[in-house]
């Protein structure tokens, strides 16, 4: 059984495939990895999905279509979510999923109603991400000393400040140098600035950490987003563990 699939309207086709496969009712080599219940189990099901996934992704190529997402579909995300035990389900979905505006004040919001240490980095984590349209790993080097700001008239009836920082030897750049800026918002908890204001304040007041005179190498070494130390970023698993604890908490 080849569940060809080119467009949208396939999709259903597909999931009733994979609960066919993943019931245990294929025969052949399939019925020697069942489980006690009769199906694959959840790892089983995890890998069948994962070959439907290249499956349609070479059908779609074949067929100069659009790309498809079967964790789209309803029905097959009930049915892998079943399968699977909600297993991968989370990081898989997450990935392709459209963050609204609604769904980012929300987080926000909630980050900010906690004001703990890591809540208070990650809030800056989500404002500068949105406000700058960056990657995670263009705001993870950012340094305090790379900070620049300007009032500007041109923005709304009243002097605005704008915050930027040059960023250099990204993949996405290909070693061009560009520049990332942000102003205030009109969502208080979702303001960029208010809440560098607030990691200010938590950095060097609450923690009492002193700043290095400018022009030092301790000054210029000294992330915005530290990790074991001031010298040193915080690293990709950190960060993607406090983004995705504050979209299950606040999303």
């Amino acid at each position: 059984m080849d569940p060809q699939v080119t467009c949208a309207a396939d999709v259903p086709k597909v999931a009733r495939w994979y609960e066919w496969f993943c019931s245990g009712k294929a025969g052949g080599k399939v019925a020697q990895r069942k489980n006690e219940s009769g199906g694959l189990g959840p790892q089983g099901a995890m890998s069948v999905h994962s070959a439907l996934k290249q499956l349609v992704e070479e059908y779609c190529l074949k067929a100069k279509t659009p790309p498809l997402n079967l964790l789209m579909d309803l029905p097959y995300r009930t049915l892998y979510r079943f399968y699977t035990k909600g297993r991968g389900f989370k990081r898989v979905h997450n990935t392709h999923k459209t963050f609204k505006r609604d769904e980012h004040i929300s987080v926000m919001c909630d980050l900010f109603g906690k004001g703990d240490a890591d809540s208070v980095k990650t809030r800056l984590m989500f404002a500068l991400s949105v406000a700058c349209v960056a990657r995670g790993d263009e705001i993870r080097d950012v340094t305090w000393s790379q900070l620049h700001w300007q009032l500007s008239a041109a923005i709304g009836p009243m002097p605005c400040a704008v915050i930027s920082f040059t960023l250099t030897d990204r993949k996405v750049h290909c070693d061009n140098a560009e520049i990332k800026a942000f102003i205030r918002s009109s969502v208080p908890e979702a303001d960029p600035l208010a809440a560098l204001g607030h990691a200010l304040h938590l950095e060097f007041k609450r923690n009492g950490t002193k700043l290095p005179a400018p022009g030092t190498k301790a000054f210029d070494e000294m992330y915005l987003f530290p990790g074991c130390n001031a010298a040193t970023p915080i690293s990709y698993t950190r960060h993607k563990s406090l983004i995705d604890q504050a979209l299950e908490d606040g999303g």
